[in-house]
């Protein structure tokens, strides 16, 4: 059995007397099964069979990281380099097209730029680089595993807008919750605009949001004694990095009756 890749071989071989064979019972079988699976000979080594690039905040990107790969054979061997990912990769590689015998080749794994807008799920980027040595006795083929996650706060406000309703002079005090499904702490302010802020207070108007956290607000409409309805906006800024766009601002509308 002489495989000439790293695979699993299957084939029948048929049994047969010659001619000048006297059998006193038939054969018992006509056919043979054979079976063998190519394996890896060893002729590389990989410095590392994982690359960590770590959390990468959003809209950055990641330092490039190498391995080595060493050829322990007696021939020079050719290598070929692919991700999973294809062009839609988060990498890019780069090895040597050829390492002599004995020697050894540098490859450089090169992160892309992490998007503004992405997912902070653990490993979001990660992908996997084949490698594979041509030239031994079978093709060796090798993988090593790529781990990046994105980094940023990803901040929402819940509900998307507050309706109140009280007596004359009277107030009405609702909550509300600011959310954060990223995976950074987001410190965050909250202002009133729009064209009666002052008939509305919030409480508290700063806060920090842990990842994957909420923070629960207070919002209260002060109502006027002359009666009529009005409204305001809130709107939610942070420092923090983010994953993804700041949500729209909160209307508040509050009636009298």
């Amino acid at each position: 059995f002489s495989p000439a890749a790293q695979t699993t071989y299957s084939d029948m071989a048929a049994v047969s007397k010659t001619a000048a064979t006297v059998l006193c019972q038939p054969l018992p079988f006509a056919t043979v099964a054979l079976a063998g699976v190519g394996t890896a000979a060893n002729l590389v080594a990989l410095s590392s069979s994982s690359l960590n690039f770590g959390l990468v905040p959003c809209g950055n990107t990641a330092p490039a990281q190498t391995l080595t790969v060493t050829n322990n054979s007696s021939n020079q061997l050719a290598f070929t380099f692919s991700l999973a990912g294809g062009a839609a990769s988060p990498y890019t590689v780069s090895g040597p097209a050829s390492v002599p015998a004995g020697g050894m080749g540098t490859v450089t794994v090169t992160p892309k730029v992490v998007p503004g807008t992405s997912s902070t799920a653990p490993d979001g980027f990660a992908d996997t680089l084949s490698i594979t040595a041509i030239g031994g006795p079978v093709n060796e083929a090798h993988t090593v595993a790529l781990h990046q996650t994105a980094q940023g706060a990803v901040l929402s406000l819940n509900p998307t807008s507050l309706s109140f309703n009280t007596g004359l002079g009277g107030s009405q005090t609702k909550s509300f919750t600011v959310n954060n499904a990223g995976n950074l702490a987001a410190p965050y302010s909250l202002a009133l605009g729009g064209a009666n802020p002052s008939s509305f207070t919030v409480t508290p108007t700063s806060g920090t949001a842990s990842g994957g956290g909420s923070v629960s607000e207070s919002a209260t409409f002060n109502a006027p004694l002359l009666g009529g309805s009005r409204s305001a906006t809130l709107t939610l800024s942070t420092s923090a990095g983010r994953c993804a766009p700041l949500p729209a601002p909160l209307p508040l509308s509050g009636t009298t009756n």
